[in-house]
């Protein structure tokens, strides 16, 4: 048992895709676990589920989950796919907004404000850049996925700021602290 997502074509009407939410997500060992938000990726191929801390993105009409994204240490409150479906955005009351693959669920970038939770994310026209908003009213405009591998970044850190990383960076940037 759970509960149905359907897409419906707006100029005829007709269905094109059902997909069943089981009710395991919605109710687990946590009495506040349920659905926070639910986005469908613009050519209709993908549904994301935002659950307490995870999310997951599924395909329409089917049981098929895509890739499970871990790592908020609160709520998800808002996600959106990027224009072209290789990225989504999640938004948390850990303060965070996170960048993932769509395909993988891997992190692609995690975007800190020392503002509050973060509300609401979503990209902007260009898929490089996503807008955050924060329950202090604050909003924001990320340059994000700059750098497509680690070898690219540390190169650019190099060049733009020749010195040693603060421990925030390192952290910022997963590097090693010792």
């Amino acid at each position: 048992m759970g509960f149905k997502h359907r897409i419906f074509d707006v100029t005829s009407g007709a269905e094109l895709s059902e997909t069943v939410i089981p009710q395991t997500l919605l109710a687990g060992a946590n009495k506040d676990t349920s659905v926070k938000d639910l986005a469908v990726s613009p050519d209709g191929h993908y549904v994301i589920i935002a659950l307490e801390n995870t999310s997951e993105v599924r395909r329409p009409g089917s049981d098929e989950t895509i890739a499970v994204l871990q790592g908020h240490s609160d709520a998800v409150t808002d996600a959106a796919f990027s224009a072209d479906d290789t990225l989504i955005v999640t938004a948390s009351r850990d303060d965070t907004a996170r960048v993932w693959e769509t395909s993988t669920g891997k992190v692609v970038d995690i975007l800190e404000d020392d503002d509050g939770d973060v509300l609401c994310a979503s990209f902007a026209t260009q898929d490089n850049q996503v807008i955050t908003t924060s329950s202090s009213g604050t909003v924001r405009r990320w340059d994000v996925v700059r750098f497509r591998s680690f070898a690219e970044l540390i190169e650019h850190a190099r060049l733009v700021a020749p010195r040693d990383l603060s421990e925030k960076e390192k952290k910022t940037y997963a590097l090693p602290t010792n």
